[in-house]
């Protein structure tokens, strides 16, 4: 079982080209770079070609200075390793998180989230049915009065 950290692949069987073999990616890891290239030298390079000098890569320092009106060189690099990883159990490695990894202060801030904003609507509903009561209560005792000043004018 892999950990996910690391380009895990496997092969796959594509419909009606099964005698070429294909991959699916079933993990990844990005490692960002800061690289001091040579700009003259890959002035001349054609898309998808080599570098010309072997790339030394340390994540930890940024070797690049910028500067306004220079141009930016940037490369990448992809290596891919085949891995024991089926495609149905990609996921294994979050899934089933042994040990007690549940993440409780989040569950209860996201309970109490929602908790506070159901009651800001609760609020401004019952405010509502609250003042339209008032104005059917009033109309109500207009209509009320009406009814008394005819019956008595009778």
């Amino acid at each position: 079982m892999g950990t996910g950290d690391t380009p895990d692949m496997i092969p796959s069987i594509r419909k009606g080209d099964s005698d070429k073999p294909g991959y699916m990616v079933v993990g990844f890891e990005v490692i960002p770079c800061s690289v001091m290239h040579n700009v003259d030298s890959v002035k001349n390079l054609q898309k998808y070609g080599k570098y010309p000098n072997a790339v030394k890569c340390d994540p930890n320092t940024a070797s690049m200075p910028i500067k306004e009106g220079q141009p930016i060189v940037f490369t990448y690099e992809v290596t891919f390793e085949e891995s024991d990883i089926k495609w149905p159990s990609r996921w294994d490695a979050y899934l089933k998180m042994e040990g007690s990894k549940v993440h409780w202060f989040s569950i209860l801030n996201s309970l109490m989230v929602i908790t506070f904003l159901a009651g800001i609507v609760l609020v401004i509903f019952l405010r509502t049915v609250r003042r339209d009561l008032t104005r059917y209560e009033e109309l109500d005792k207009e209509a009320q009065a009406q009814m008394n000043e005819e019956v008595t004018a009778l």
